[in-house]
């Protein structure tokens, strides 16, 4: 379960946010509970439950406490939290980077909903949460495949196999380009190391000339082209997790 928290006075603005954001999280499958709250105080009432939020959306303009306090209070509790601020105005963009705000949505923009896309597609790449599951048609039936069970994909003569692990079977097949799911699950983690092989970066236990070894125990081989891409690609996963 992921956690929202929005804090706005601005009761029906408040509720226009969440419906946008649940629907956001059901086109792509994650669950999540979305906590109203109508002032800082509210927020800030107790403490611990501030620990859980993986996103807060903050008003700026607030009674009392208003969201630039707000946000400089949840900051002595927390780093984690992504903070984006929903405001009429801009004119607190130098302060937010102080409490580092990742995004300002004015309220009055025509495309706020865009916006708030965009936003929150930004936070899930930098969470690698945005997609936990995915649709695949296989040969052994249609599957909404859990993406962290994906070791790795080969490609034989046109035909994909799927290795995973935790699942009913521990492969499954489709007829396919790899190409293709190299476009489709490219920014997920994962890896195109050989024109056979699309590897889960998660499962990667060690890299070398010209080889890679998973956490299962197989070694793939890398292509010489390939290696240098794929080496970057695998130490900036590392320090992403």
């Amino acid at each position: 379960m992921f956690y929202i928290a929005i804090c706005d006075d601005e009761d029906y603005f408040c509720r226009k946010e969440k419906k946008l954001i649940e629907k956001y999280m059901m086109q792509r499958e994650c669950k999540v509970k979305i906590e109203l709250f109508s002032s800082g105080e509210e927020l800030l009432q107790n403490k611990n439950s501030v620990l859980k939020y993986g996103i807060i959306f903050l008003d700026i303009s607030m009674e009392k406490l208003n969201g630039m306090e707000t946000a400089k209070y949840i900051r002595t509790i927390t780093r984690e939290a992504y903070i984006v601020f929903v405001t009429a105005y801009i004119n607190y963009v130098l302060e937010g980077y102080r409490v580092e705000a990742i995004r300002y949505l004015l309220k009055d923009n025509e495309n706020f909903e865009d916006s708030l896309v965009e936003c929150l597609d930004t936070i899930f790449y930098k969470m690698r949460y945005r997609i936990d599951k995915k649709w695949f048609d296989f040969q052994e039936g249609r599957m909404n495949l859990k993406l962290a069970n994906l070791i790795y994909i080969e490609s034989n003569l046109h035909k994909l196999t799927f290795h995973v692990i935790n699942e009913k079977r521990k492969e499954y097949s489709m007829y396919a380009k790899l190409d293709e799911m190299d476009e489709i699950l490219e920014e997920l983690g994962f890896c195109r190391i050989h024109k056979s092989y699309l590897i889960n970066l998660k499962y990667v236990d060690s890299m070398m000339r010209y080889q890679v070894c998973l956490s299962n125990g197989m070694e793939l081989s890398i292509s010489r082209k390939k290696y240098k891409d794929a080496e970057e690609k695998w130490i900036c996963y590392k320090g992403e997790i």
